[in-house]
């Protein structure tokens, strides 16, 4: 491969987890707004909000397995932390 090559290589992997790491983010934001409706009755408002985080959620996990070395580690776990944040929003 040649320098070119990997130079972009290496910027479209950093792109790729930043991108991972703001649908984390985003989906965060989500949760944090469906709780906010759950406490003001906006409960179908506040469901749809835990779909779209739970749809981010999804995506960031189909789009981690092309993410290597410590950055996977990192956004893996990050992903676990969004699951279980989702789930206990839903309850």
């Amino acid at each position: 491969m040649s320098p070119e090559m990997r130079r972009l290589k290496k910027k479209a992997d950093t792109l790729r987890v930043q991108f991972l790491n703001n649908d984390v983010d985003t989906a965060h934001t989500f949760v944090a707004l469906a709780r906010t409706d759950f406490s003001t009755g906006e409960t179908e408002h506040a469901e749809e909000l835990l779909r779209k985080a739970q749809r981010a959620a999804d995506q960031v996990e189909k789009l981690a397995s092309k993410v290597d070395g410590h950055e996977a580690v990192r956004l893996r776990e990050r992903l676990a932390k969004l699951r279980k944040t989702i789930d206990n929003a839903a309850r």
